[in-house]
């Protein structure tokens, strides 16, 4: 399954710059990074628990949406 990966450039509390990644099909599944590519990083290790979870609690993996833009991330999920 391929997952959207959007990445943006936020700004902390404090003042400070931080990248920020998520999946929009996968709700909460988000991470961040001092660069885009840490965040992405940051990313693969929490779709992979996020996706474990499901799994084990035989839940159902979101579909992915249809992106015309932008990077993606293949994914197999067990059937």
């Amino acid at each position: 399954m391929t997952y959207a990966v959007v990445t943006w450039l936020a700004e902390t509390t404090t003042g400070g710059a931080v990248y920020l990644a998520r999946h929009s099909e996968l709700p909460g599944c988000c991470a961040q990074g001092d660069t885009p590519e840490a965040a992405r990083s940051a990313l693969d290790e929490v779709r992979a628990a996020y996706l474990a979870h499901l799994a084990a609690h035989k839940l159902p993996a979101p579909a992915a949406a249809q992106m015309h833009d932008g990077d993606t991330v293949r994914v197999d999920v067990g059937a």
